[in-house]
């Protein structure tokens, strides 16, 4: 391990029993029950070439801010608090720690100055960096942010990176000290990237095709497909890059800014939504309307984002967002009632 390397990445999730069948399934993963200093469960991932990543419950903390489930990188540094205090000083934010993570070593959640999050630690977790990318191994890392000179003299200072142009103006190299590349950086309008900034984990598969359709039997999501290449969303909308590898060449992640976008699946939730509304409509059974409310409801509670008129997030805007949950469920219970003729 080295300052500013990757070595280690995992999964926050909001329902640790169905992501860790679907992660089996995609990736061939076993897993390792371990324990957090709180008491909490940390399930490290792997195949029969080592450890590769681990799956654990979304803290309440969180769920409170309103956090989608995510992937989180991990960053080697020397020095933990120094790291931090550097991070503070450009714009930074240390969201979390320093903490001792009992025997993993220390952590520190930061975020750059355009928002985008990652892990630091000093010590502890298996470092990954030099298994050779194989199936159900995170092989490449990449940010994905509105504006690359935001942020470069940030992790310039943080980890002595510096960024080597890929022929375009938006797209960058990321080269460590020691001269390796160790990620990539890609500079996104929102209406490409969507509003957050963002660090991506790329998982490697020895067959492209079979874990696509893996994927979606198992309940996952395809956003787009490029040459060798998708990203997907597991169950609980946690976002990932799959790519094919042939050999222990690592290739970069993606950089089309227009990539072609997937097949779409069947969308059954939608469909069965439509039912309702339409046997609603012609059997005026009012509490059919309470059961699509709930529809409409739970799927915003799990997510933390909800619509109406616009998107609305708890994170961003947690009164208006529980003003439209209370209401949802209000009308719900409201048709129940009138509904059953209580």
């Amino acid at each position: 391990m080295a300052h500013g390397e990757f070595i280690w990445c995992d999964l926050s999730t909001f329902r640790p029993d169905v992501t860790k069948p679907f992660y089996s399934e995609l990736f061939g993963w076993a897993y390792e029950g371990l324990t957090q200093p709180d008491g909490t469960a940390y399930d490290v991932a792997g195949t029969q070439h080592g450890a590769s990543a681990a799956i654990y419950q979304m803290p309440p903390k969180f769920v409170e801010i309103g956090m989608p489930s995510f992937w989180m990188p991990y960053i080697d540094v020397e020095d933990i608090n120094a790291a931090c205090e550097t991070a503070l000083s450009l714009g930074g934010r240390v969201e979390i720690g320093p903490i001792s993570w009992g025997d993993f070593g220390q952590v520190a959640l930061i975020r750059d100055p355009l928002g985008a999050g990652f892990t630091v630690m000093q010590g502890g977790m298996p470092d990954t960096s030099a298994i050779t990318p194989t199936s159900g191994h995170a092989m490449a890392f990449a940010l994905y942010v509105s504006d690359a000179d935001a942020v470069s003299g940030f992790y310039n200072a943080l980890f002595g990176w510096t960024l080597d142009p890929q022929g375009t103006e938006t797209s960058f190299n990321v080269i460590s000290k020691t001269g390796a590349q160790v990620a990539e950086l890609h500079q996104m309008p929102d209406e490409e990237r969507g509003k957050e900034q963002f660090w991506s984990i790329q998982f490697a598969t020895e067959n492209l095709a079979a874990s696509k359709a893996t994927l979606l039997v198992q309940g996952g999501e395809v956003v787009f497909e490029g040459e060798g290449t998708l990203l997907a969303r597991d169950p609980d909308r946690g976002a990932f890059f799959v790519t094919e590898v042939k050999s222990a060449a690592t290739p970069s992640i993606p950089t089309t800014t227009k990539p072609t976008p997937a097949k779409p699946d069947t969308k059954w939730r939608t469909w069965v939504g439509l039912g309702i509304v339409y046997l609603a409509l012609f059997t005026n059974l009012n509490w059919l309307w309470g059961i699509l409310f709930l529809m409409w409801t739970i799927p915003a509670l799990r997510s933390g984002e909800t619509f109406f008129v616009e998107p609305i997030s708890r994170r961003d805007t947690p009164g208006l967002y529980w003003v439209l949950i209370i209401t949802w469920i209000g009308l719900s219970l409201l048709l129940f009632w009138y509904g059953w003729g209580v």
